[in-house]
């Protein structure tokens, strides 16, 4: 299973495409996880990726492939210098 949540983290892992989006949308609106781990994932869609950086979801263990790690957090990166207000940013890195 791609998707799967224990205690307050979804776990994401394997390939994680377009319709795991909904699940994981599902999930936070219902405030099911506070932390996103990534470790075993090997594809993220950019709909999943667009979901974590809308919603400032908490990365609480990033992917084992390094390029796959390096694109997320080059994303978060970029979407945190454009969101930067007077009054400070966002930490993903909890």
């Amino acid at each position: 299973m791609p998707v799967q949540r224990r205690g307050k983290i979804i776990r994401l892992s394997g390939h994680i495409g377009v319709e795991d989006a909904e699940t994981v949308y599902a999930q936070f609106e219902q405030q099911l996880f506070q932390k996103v781990d990534l470790q075993n994932c090997e594809h993220l869609h950019s709909a999943v990726l667009q979901l974590l950086l809308k919603f400032q979801l908490p990365i609480h263990r990033f992917p084992q492939q390094q390029a796959l790690a390096d694109w997320i957090a080059h994303s978060i990166f970029m979407y945190q210098a454009s969101q930067e207000t007077p009054y400070g940013k966002n930490d993903f890195f909890n």
